[in-house]
């Protein structure tokens, strides 16, 4: 199933409960003779409006359907369709698959828990002498001082 199919479910059931609520406003609109309670049900009309779409989300509200945009249910299987046991038996893979991803990912986390052991070194190696670090080049220019006083 697309992503598609359920916008579209959602956006014909928002029109045709826009239009009921649009419509029944128009009738009561009609009906009323005082301007003041008129314009009140205009503007509740219209809020009535904005919220239609939305109250069809709400899952505790009841939901009629005439059926019209539903899809067909197929009576004959397509002949390519796993039986139900192999639909059991691929669940039964995929469980086992993800068994194994988690058990090795938990081995792997251990492996990096876990201290790094370096191993001493054996005495009858020599140990290296630490390197001098190198001298720089005596340069022949005086320092900044001895030039401001002219030494």
């Amino acid at each position: 199933m697309t992503w598609q199919t359920p916008v579209w479910h959602w956006l014909a059931h928002a029109a045709v409960g826009t239009l009921l609520v649009l419509a029944a406003g128009c009738v009561g609109g009609a009906l009323c003779r005082q301007p003041v309670r008129r314009l009140r049900l205009i503007e509740l009309t219209f809020l009535g409006c904005l919220l239609a779409p939305w109250l069809s989300l709400v899952s505790g509200l009841p939901q009629w359907s005439l059926g019209w945009l539903d899809a067909p249910l197929a009576t004959a299987a397509a002949p390519d369709t796993p039986s139900a046991s192999a639909a059991a038996a691929d669940i039964e893979d995929q469980d086992r698959m993800d068994r194994a991803i988690l058990a090795a990912q938990a081995d792997q986390s251990k492996a990096e828990k876990a201290p790094a052991i370096v191993p001493p070194a054996a005495p009858s190696e020599p140990t290296p002498a630490p390197a001098d670090a190198p001298q720089l080049a005596v340069m022949g220019w005086p320092s900044t001082p001895q030039m401001i006083v002219g030494v």
